[in-house]
């Protein structure tokens, strides 16, 4: 979303807004720039689920940033893999 790790609720939103309006895909009217504008949408999506719910948020953060976050960083949760097969496997993706 282009936004600052310590972004608050309401800057989560309006970048969302903003971003959402420019890659909906009804905008975008050649088969070409449908698809693209169709995956960008989509990801924003992903990310705004994710950045808008806190639990999900600190989650991210944790498999983010490790090292910030002490003995909760080796948690079973993030063992599994990457930060993006954790989000797979829980339909976050």
């Amino acid at each position: 979303l282009g936004i600052p790790s310590d972004a608050t609720t309401d800057e989560v939103k309006r970048a969302y807004r903003s971003l959402s309006q420019k890659w909906h895909p009804d905008k975008h009217h050649t088969p070409a720039t449908k698809m693209r504008a169709h995956e960008r949408f989509k990801v924003l999506l992903q990310a705004y689920k994710c950045l808008s719910d806190e639990e999900k948020r600190r989650q991210y953060d944790i498999s983010r940033y490790p090292h910030d976050y002490g003995d909760q960083g080796s948690s079973d949760a993030f063992n599994k893999g990457s930060p993006s097969e954790y989000h797979q496997e829980n339909g976050d993706v």
